[in-house]
């Protein structure tokens, strides 16, 4: 039988792992074909003020 902080590790990497899944999905579904649509140029200019702003601190814990 699993003991309590077992399944509280299994918690927290299910739900971890659902958020990296998230992740790639939004990035397959949304940014790229936005990319298609808007441009290399445009797509590079989001990726830099993302990148460079929130993802600066959201990147290192992903």
């Amino acid at each position: 039988m699993a003991s309590t902080l077992e399944l509280a590790l299994l918690a927290v990497a299910l739900i971890l792992n659902g958020l990296l899944a998230g992740a790639s999905l939004d990035k397959a579904i949304t940014q790229l074909p936005a990319r298609r649509k808007i441009g290399l140029r445009a797509m590079a200019e989001y990726h830099r003020a993302t990148d460079l702003g929130p993802g600066l601190f959201l990147y290192p814990i992903l």
